[in-house]
């Protein structure tokens, strides 16, 4: 009996020891390594489309108050961004600057009352915003909205058939819009947004001095449209100690 119950443990020692060893080197196995977070700041590139609407308005005159014309115009855009993210659960905050250059360009002629052999054009050649960004992530998406301020450099024209003038001023604006964006690959973003973009009512005392005299001064009130997207290279900061286990 004693030799059969020794024979029945070693039996017993044999079968489990297999499963024991692997049982250990399941737990002994590394952890797989921490999800990628939106946490860090990164650069890229973005561009899109933009599309302006720009009133002009009469300040001079007798028939001040009353619009001259409205100008629409539409142009590319392409530019760089630069920005930082910060996670906490669920919820991504960061802030955004970006900066790009286009060759918006529009024209109308005046209506009547006013000459309609006139005419007032708007231009701008860069927009640059600074912005915040809120919003989930989850599935490797980012799903924000955002908002801030808005910088651009404005050219204000009028035009007869015998003579021009033009005005060109700096602005502060502000943007609010929302996006989603996607991550890819690790380091590697991709996004999508649209902006509307408004800046403050310019003044343009285009009736100053003779042949000069034969404009009218005016109000302009541009906004913009925007959408465009992007590509984003992330610099990851450190994932925390506690993470890792």
């Amino acid at each position: 009996m004693k030799r059969s119950v020794i024979t029945m443990a070693a039996i017993s020692t044999l079968i489990a020891a297999p499963a024991f060893a692997a049982d250990m080197a399941v737990k002994a196995s590394p952890l797989p390594p921490p999800a990628w977070t939106w946490t860090g700041c990164y650069v890229g590139i973005e561009g899109g489309g933009v599309l302006s609407h720009d009133p002009v308005v009469a300040t001079t005159g007798t028939h001040a108050g009353t619009t001259v014309t409205t100008i629409s115009s539409s142009d590319g855009l392409i530019g760089g961004t630069i920005g930082c993210n910060y996670q906490f659960s669920l919820f991504v905050i960061g802030i955004e600057n970006d900066i790009s250059w286009t060759a918006l360009q529009g024209t109308a002629a005046d209506r009547k009352p006013f000459n309609t052999a006139f005419s007032n054009s708007v231009s701008a050649s860069w927009l640059d915003t600074l912005r915040g960004r809120v919003g989930i992530a989850g599935d490797g998406a980012f799903l924000y909205a955002t908002g801030g301020a808005a910088f651009a450099s404005i050219q204000d024209s009028a035009a007869s058939p015998a003579v021009g003038v033009s005005s060109t001023t700096s602005v502060t604006g502000w943007t609010v819009g929302g996006g989603v964006e996607f991550m890819p690959w690790p380091n590697w973003t991709l996004k999508v947004e649209y902006l509307f973009v408004q800046f403050p009512t310019i003044s343009d005392a285009f009736n100053t001095l003779a042949p000069v005299g034969a404009f009218v001064g005016v109000n302009t009130h541009l906004s913009e449209n925007i959408v465009r997207a992007g590509i984003n290279w992330h610099f990851n900061w450190p994932v925390p100690l506690a993470a890792k286990f």
